[in-house]
């Protein structure tokens, strides 16, 4: 009789106290996690993988004595783009983040565009073939945030240093062989990059990232293409950038 009812006690303060410890046991892992993403500062290492597009237009210019030819055209390309970044983020008052973030970004782009060049003489027209590429990207970069518990929206706001390479050819005016140039340059330019993005804390040192940026460069003018000083060729460019990305960062 005395087990039955130590077994009867036992049970009903089992269901009773069970329930109240979950409560509690929940209560504190979600004050102490939340006191955690709360208190984040420090370093943290990025990869983020997505796609970009490159566009512009440019300008080719043949110089004869006094008379100038130009021919505009519209470049537009996609590409894979991979980021590498190196950041340092602090939380103010529990809700508003600052951070600073150094980057590298990575893409494969080239676009070319055909033209039916008029010759500056007005005497005939000839084919011309200019290309642009970007080869790798530098940026440094400001945000600001405000916290809603693990989600952190945020605008950025920075400087990019691009390397462009870009080419002009032709076989030049029949029949005069000598007119015919190839001629490519590399140049690094520098631009704004601004851009907004999210952050989802999935763990307390692991953060899903998503962002769109735009890179406005500023305009750029190459050097004589051609073989000849008396008739030069020359490109200016005015090339921007837009990509969206998703990735990780990891907090150390």
């Amino acid at each position: 009789m005395k087990k039955r009812r130590f077994l009867k006690i036992a049970l009903i303060s089992g269901a009773i106290a069970l329930p109240l410890w979950a409560v509690i046991s929940s209560d504190a892992v979600s004050s102490k996690s939340a006191q955690v993403l709360n208190d984040l500062k420090g370093f943290y290492v990025g990869l983020g993988l997505g796609n970009a597009w490159l566009k512009g237009q440019d300008t080719i210019n043949d110089e004869t004595g006094d008379d100038v030819s130009t021919v505009k055209s519209r470049l537009s390309k996609t590409s894979p783009a991979v980021n590498f970044s190196l950041g340092y983020e602090k939380t103010f008052n529990d809700v508003y983040v600052l951070g600073v973030e150094a980057n590298y970004l990575y893409t494969k782009f080239s676009t070319s565009k055909n033209n039916l060049f008029e010759d500056g003489t007005g005497i005939g027209t000839y084919p011309i073939k200019n290309t642009l590429k970007m080869n790798n990207s530098y940026g440094l970069s400001l945000s600001f945030g405000r916290r809603f518990d693990r989600i952190t929206p945020y605008a950025k706001l920075g400087i990019v240093s691009t390397e462009f390479t870009t080419q002009a050819q032709s076989p030049g005016e029949d029949p005069n062989p000598l007119s015919a140039f190839n001629g490519s340059q590399t140049k690094r330019v520098f631009g704004l990059a601004t851009g907004v993005g999210m952050k989802y804390a999935l763990t307390h040192r692991l953060d899903l990232v998503t962002e769109g940026v735009a890179h406005f460069y500023q305009s750029f003018k190459t050097n004589n293409f051609s073989n000849s000083s008396t008739d030069p060729h020359t490109m200016t460019v005015d090339p921007w950038l837009f990509m969206f990305l998703v990735g990780l960062n990891w907090k150390f």
